[in-house]
């Protein structure tokens, strides 16, 4: 019996072990498939005494997530999105007008930083005022010295044109004392007229006398020949040009020259009018009159027809012959009339008048030379 007992323990015990190496091969096997698969979970523990417990436990279920329901939205709601988007639009438009080149969060950051106190914010604006008051001036002080600098400039230039031009002056007369061509001026005549057409330069010209070498250009020559055709022209073109005054005149003597070409019997046509033409405009400016014919102040006196008849000279005839010729008897010859040119010490008065023209004409005529421009317009459409 006890060998029994002791051969059903041996069974049971053989039947235990048994069973546990197959959970021991089992959890083998598992392991290896762990190895060869992705590790997605934590791999079991092995199997042994302590861990049999918690394997025999059931395992903890996984917690589930919040579900999330679509929640529909209020009038309310899309009031307050129309109402941001409304004020982003609002902010764009004035971002791009150059109302505002800061965004929200730069407005909120100027809010919020703190403000001076006022005696530091007016120094800062006084500080602010002098920096900005010394830059103007240094601007204005650096033009204002171009300015100098380019009048000495041009003052300069001048001054030594001038020289030049004597030079050419002195070289002419002695090469036309030995019967020489005088070229010198000739040389000389595109630079000289290049420089009294130049704007900037008609200042410094009347400034430095150069209006003195102008007239001895001009002037004849030893042997009391003119300069070159050329250099009367031009010269005389270059003078209209100048904003001459009466002081130039009288100071250069170049006006005295000018009624020289005026006058003179030997002189080109077109240099006689451009020099008439500078004579009057210099006259002018003598004698303070003005070009314009409606500024003229014009004398005028009242007129009585006896006063001047009473003023006409009377024919006496001297001899009996002529006052017989006077008598009905016919006459063997004619006279002739000549032409006599006005000149007039007062203006005669004008005893032309002009009808009072009404506005319904007037704008008939406006409305009738429209449609004339409007016609002509509609011909030269149609043969386009």
């Amino acid at each position: 019996m006890s060998y029994e007992k002791s051969k059903d323990g041996e069974l049971f015990d053989s039947d235990v072990e048994a069973e546990l190496s197959d959970l021991d091969g089992d959890g083998g096997s598992d392991a290896e498939n762990y190895d060869n698969q992705p590790s997605r979970e934590p791999i079991a523990a092995p199997l042994n005494d302590t861990t049999e417990e918690q394997q025999e436990s059931p395992v903890a279920p996984r917690p589930k997530l919040p579900s999330f329901k679509k929640q529909n939205r209020s009038d309310q709601d899309d009031a307050d999105i129309e109402r941001i988007r409304e004020e982003i639009r609002a902010k764009k438009q004035r971002r791009e007008e150059g109302g505002e080149d800061e965004d929200e969060e730069g407005g909120q950051e100027e809010d919020e930083e703190p403000k001076n106190p006022p005696h530091v914010q007016a120094a800062l604006d006084e500080f602010d005022r002098q920096i900005a008051m010394l830059t103007a001036s240094g601007r204005r002080k650096k033009k204002k010295v171009d300015e100098v600098d380019l009048e000495r400039s041009m003052d300069e230039e001048v001054s030594q044109l001038r020289d030049r031009m004597k030079m050419a002056v002195d070289e002419d007369i002695m090469a036309n004392n030995d019967r020489k061509p005088a070229l010198a001026k000739i040389k000389m005549l595109n630079e000289v007229v290049s420089l009294m057409t130049h704007k900037r330069a008609q200042d410094a010209i009347l400034d430095n006398q150069l209006l003195d070498m102008v007239r001895l250009w001009l002037e004849p020559l030893p042997d009391r020949s003119l300069p070159s055709l050329d250099i009367q022209n031009e010269l005389l073109d270059a003078l209209d040009k100048l904003p001459i005054v009466g002081d130039h005149l009288r100071e250069s003597g170049v006006g005295k020259i000018v009624y020289f070409y005026q006058k003179s019997p030997r002189v080109d046509a077109r240099v006689k009018r451009r020099a008439e033409q500078l004579v009057a405009k210099w006259s002018r400016l003598v004698i303070k009159r003005t070009a314009n014919y409606r500024e003229r102040l014009h004398e005028r006196q009242k007129y009585s027809r006896e006063e001047m008849l009473s003023r006409r000279k009377k024919f006496k005839p001297e001899t009996t012959e002529e006052s017989n010729s006077g008598s009905g008897a016919p006459r063997m010859h004619v006279n002739i009339p000549r032409a006599v040119a006005p000149d007039y010490d007062v203006i005669p008065e004008s005893t032309v008048t002009a009808a009072p023209r009404s506005k319904h004409s007037k704008d008939a005529s406006s409305r009738k030379r429209l449609a004339n421009t409007m016609r002509s317009l509609k011909g030269t459409g149609q043969r386009r």
